[in-house]
Parts: C-alpha cells; structure tokens; sequence
C-alpha cells in the first residue's frame, strides 16, 4: 500500500506486487484442491475448483465495476448521469418496432444505457423519472410491468403509434389496457389511418381517472385528405369524460362542432391543426364563426390557443356575400396568448382577414403569427393583427423591424434591458426563436412572414406611438438612400431610443443629421426628432478591429455631424450605448462625454 500512496507511482513495482499477490492467492486456492493427496475423490474435486471458478468469474465483475467506477463517463456523479440519460431520451432517441425484410424486431433507444455497465444501469434504474414515458408499441409489451414499475408512483405518459401497430398486427387494448391508462396523465397519438385513431380514442379512460393531456396527430395526406371527426359518442368521451383534461390538441381530428359540448370545459391549452387544406376538403372539419364563438365561450379556462391553417368559416349571407360576426367582433376574453401558423395559401386567402377582423385578444395577450406560403404578399394586409386596431387598442410603444419580422410591445423595457437584444435569425420565426421578448405584462405582438419584406409595408405600422426602435443588421442595406429612411418612418415622431448595427448604418446616420428649413422657424429634424439615446450594435460577422473591416471613413462623419445636429436643433443625444464588439475603434473617444454619456455593453 505505501506504493499505492506514493505521489510517483512505480508500476514496474506494482506490476510485481500484484502478481506476487495474485500468484499466492490462486495457489493458496487451486493448488490444494489439484493435489491427489485429497481423499474426497475426483468427482468432488471437480466439482471444488469449479465451485472456486465460479466465483473468480463473480468476483472478477466486482473488479470490473471498480475499474469502470474510476474511468470515463461511469465516474461521473448519478445526478449528472440521469441528466444526460434524460437529454438522450428527450433528444428522440426512442424505442422503435422495425420490420425489415418480413422481420420484425425492438431497438430500445434511450434504455440501451442501462445494459452498458451496473453503474449506469443502477442509475438509471434509480431514477423514477426516466421511465414514466410508454412508447406504444415500440416499447416490447413483456417489458411493461418493469417499466411501469421502474416509473413507481409517477403518472404515466403513452405515445401511440398507429401505424406501428398495424404494421406489427399488435393488440392495441394489450397497451392500452385500464390498469396502464388510468395511470396516464397525457396521451399522444400519431396516426396515418382513420380507423385506428378511433380505435385508440375508444380505449381511453372513463371520467374517474385524472387524464390531463390529450393530443391526436393524424396526418390526412395519407387518408385521402378525409380528416377524421369524432362520432357523436366519442366526441361526449371527449368533452365529458375528461373532467381533469386541460390540455387538447388536435390535428386533422376534429369534435362534432354542432354539438352543444364540443370541448371540455376545462381546458387551458387548446390547439388546432390541419395541413393540405384547399377548395375540395370537406368544410365540416372546421366551425363557422358563429359556432366557432360558442365553443370559445364554453372555455372560460383558456389561457392558450394555437390555430395552424385552421380557422372559422366565414358567415354568408344567402346570396353568398361574406358577412361579419353578429353583435360584432368576439373578443377572448381570458387568453393569454395567440399563436396562428399559417402555410396554406387557400387557407389564407379565404379565412385569415375574416378571423381578425371578427376576433380579438385582451390588450395583454401575447400574438404571435408565423406565415410561410411559398409567394411574397404585395398588401399589408397579413399585418392585420398590429395594424388593425379596435376603439379600445392600446398603441405599441416599442417595436422591432428586420426583413421579414415585426415585433412589437405595449410597455418599454427597463433601461438594465436595453442593449439585451440581439440581430434574429431571418430563418427564425416568432413562433420558435428565444430571441423574441414576449411581454406578459402589457402584451405583445410578433408577425413573421418567410416570404415578404415586412420593410416594404413599415409605413402602415403603428409609428405614431412607438417611443423605441430596434433595427437588426439585416434591414438596414433595405433603405438606400437617407430619404428612404425619411419616408418611411416620417410618423414617428415620439421615438426617443434607437437600437441598430453601426458599422452599416451610415444612410440612416445621414438620415439623423438632416433638418427641414420651414418659413420664419427654426430647421426641424427630419427624422426622429425626439431621439435622446442611440445603442449601437456590432455586426454579427464583425471581427477584429475597424482597421480590419471595410468601412467608410465618412461613417464617423456621419455620427458627429448627427451629434452637432441636434445639439443645435435643442434635440442633443444624451446617451450612446457602444457594444464591446466596437469598444477597439477610435470614434468614442472623440465624443464629448461631458455632454453625452457614453457606455459599453
């Protein structure tokens, strides 16, 4: 052992002791049992050292694990380990039924990890948490009770696959049965087939069990686009059965509309879904408008509603003129949030005005619409849920403008937040991207269009209001000329902070700097005349110094003539936020910051 505590370890002496030690252990074992001078026969002799045998082989796993518990990812602490188990299974590596060439068999996925080593199997098996989500039937059906068990007294997540069990002619009840279901909190079903989603439906629990969560994608494109409406006496599973249910989502599967109940009460989170939708498809999957404000009204609970290419049919009169809501537009009262996704052209065509103009959210909400229909808009008009404002709107005070996004709030930020935003990705929707900073205070709306400069329309936003701007680095090459600047922003009068990227911003800056010469007054600004603080962010493929980047030396020009400016106009700028990105280049310390203050972030 002193070797074993010596800071230089010598293994050319470890390497003898340990023979030495093994050596003498083996003999003192196996040598005695070999010797013919033992008097209990051969028969029992070999039973003897196989006896010792077997437990060298159980002890040398012993061993194993010890060398394992000090190397590689089997040395790292349980927590960190279930984390990483946890990431693997959410990163969709799940069990799968494959049949290949007529064969059928299992991959595991994620549960792989406990045959690797005992370390790792201890501590997945110690982890409750891991095991509550059942693929069906991807999940052998032999490993149900141990799964189940493993989950203890976690509620139960099942992820049904039609498909799967058509192709592997599996009993949909032998995973689906009572004792499984009435543990479920949430069900998830995906399904090319009609018939088997019904059958699944049919198998859920009745109303005394606490199913929370239930969703049904079925994808039409494989059914003929025949979508798939619940029979009357599902549709009461649905909407009654499911006292704790708050959380529904559905695709190309819809309730009976005409039903006095076509949704639980309960519910909170709501979702509704359709793809390939055109003049043919049968109209009854969606409500009419009216229909369609009844069943809201039923949900005094709802908090979240998502609509993707799904909205109310429009009201006609009987000589086929589209009409509005009756006692006018709905508004919803207690949602919280809006999310509509919209890529279906005949869906957008004939229902998107019609839904915003016949139904509004509470100030407070937060909007967000995602629209990609492979063709550039040539109205304004898919700006509606920003540009169209009721009696009682509240106008927007911030607002962000990048090619093909618009995002704007109802409150300003807190000055500690002001620098905190960065250039979106244009490939990025309002839908999916973190950058977008939602307000859940005072409301906020986000409208992403992957196909239309949002740029070209700036002059039918709400400028009047907006008191700050945020202009990503992508929007700024749009605008030309200082003019195109001039035009397009002349109603925002009241802007007072302007966030943007420098080292392409010299229109704009010249912009900032021109004044309007009126009779017997005094020059005005031409643009912004109430702006006081300036943020300047780098460019995202900035690197290095200036002395390194091509940039226009006229672009400090341009910023001390925007300063001396408005200075003289009684309009000074009082701050400049500087990214660090621009911390290295000379013009900052040009400014006179006894007049200005000027900061880096």
């Amino acid at each position: 052992m002193a070797v074993l505590n010596s800071i230089s370890w010598d293994e050319a002496a470890y390497s003898r002791t340990s023979e030495e030690a093994w050596a003498a252990f083996i003999k003192s074992r196996f040598a005695a049992l070999a010797t013919p001078k033992l008097t209990v026969g051969p028969s029992v002799q070999s039973r003897m050292i196989e006896q010792e045998l077997r437990m060298l082989k159980k002890y040398l796993s012993v061993a194993f694990r010890c060398r394992n518990a000090v190397s590689g990812a089997a040395a790292l602490p349980a927590e960190v380990l279930s984390t990483i188990f946890t990431l693997a299974q959410d990163g969709g590596w799940q069990p799968r039924h494959i049949v290949e060439n007529g064969t059928s068999r299992f991959d595991l996925g994620w549960i792989n990890v406990s045959h690797v080593c005992s370390m790792w199997r201890q501590t997945a098996l110690r982890t409750p948490a891991l095991w509550p989500k059942i693929s069906c039937p991807h999940l052998p059906s032999r490993m149900l009770p141990e799964v189940i068990r493993r989950a203890r007294d976690l509620p139960l997540e099942l992820y049904v696959d039609t498909t799967a069990f058509k192709q592997g002619n599996f009993p949909v009840e032998r995973w689906l049965c009572e004792p499984i279901v009435k543990r479920c909190k949430s069900v998830f079903v995906t399904s090319r087939d009609i018939d088997e989603t019904s059958r699944v439906i049919h198998c859920l629990p009745p109303a005394e069990y606490s199913l929370k969560e239930l969703a049904v994608d079925l994808d039409i494109t494989d059914c003929g686009g025949d979508w798939c409406l619940f029979e009357p006496e599902v549709n009461m599973a649905v909407a009654g059965y499911f006292p704790a249910l708050d959380r529904l989502s559905l695709r190309g599967c819809f309730p009976c509309w005409g039903m006095l109940m076509a949704l639980p009460d309960n519910l909170t989170r709501l979702s509704l879904a359709i793809d390939g939708v055109d003049g043919s498809t049968d109209p009854r999957y969606r409500p009419d408008a009216r229909r369609f404000r009844d069943a809201l009204v039923a949900l005094p609970h709802l908090q979240h509603l998502i609509l993707e290419n799904f909205f109310p049919e429009p009201l006609y009169t009987a000589t086929a003129n589209m009409v509005p809501l009756p006692g006018g537009p709905f508004t919803i009262t207690q949602l919280r949030s809006l999310t509509v996704i919209c890529n279906c052209s005949w869906t957008y065509e004939q229902h998107y005005g019609y839904f915003w103009r016949n139904f509004r959210v509470p100030r407070t909400a937060i909007v967000q619409v995602d629209l990609s229909l492979g063709r550039a808009k040539f109205k304004g008009d898919y700006l509606a849920p920003i540009t169209f404002m009721g009696a009682d709107a509240e106008l927007p005070l911030e607002m962000t403008l990048s090619k093909h996004t618009v995002s704007v709030r109802y409150s300003e930020i807190e000055g500690d937040y002001w620098t905190g935003r960065s250039n979106p990705d244009p490939f990025y929707s309002p839908t999916t991207d973190q950058y977008w900073d939602v307000d859940t205070l005072r409301g906020s709306r986000h409208i992403h269009d992957a196909d239309t400069y949002v740029v070209n329309f700036a002059n039918q936003l709400p400028l009047p209001s907006l008191r700050a701007i945020f202009l990503p680095a992508d929007v700024l090459p749009w605008y030309h000329d200082p003019d195109d600047w001039i035009s397009s922003f002349s109603t925002a009068q009241d802007v007072r902070r302007l966030s943007f990227t420098y080292p392409t911003s010299y229109e704009l800056l010249v912009a900032l700097a021109r004044t309007a010469q009126r009779a017997h007054d005094a020059p005005s600004l031409a643009l912004f005349p109430r702006l006081d603080t300036l943020i300047f962010h780098g460019d995202a493929t900035l690197h290095g110094s200036k002395d390194d980047q091509i940039i226009p030396e006229s672009l400090d020009v341009a910023l001390f003539d925007v300063l001396s400016t408005r200075a003289r106009c009684d309009a000074p700028i009082k701050r400049i936020f500087v990214s660090k990105q621009l911390a290295s280049w000379e013009v900052w310390e040009h400014i006179d910051h006894a007049a200005i203050a000027v900061a880096f972030f």
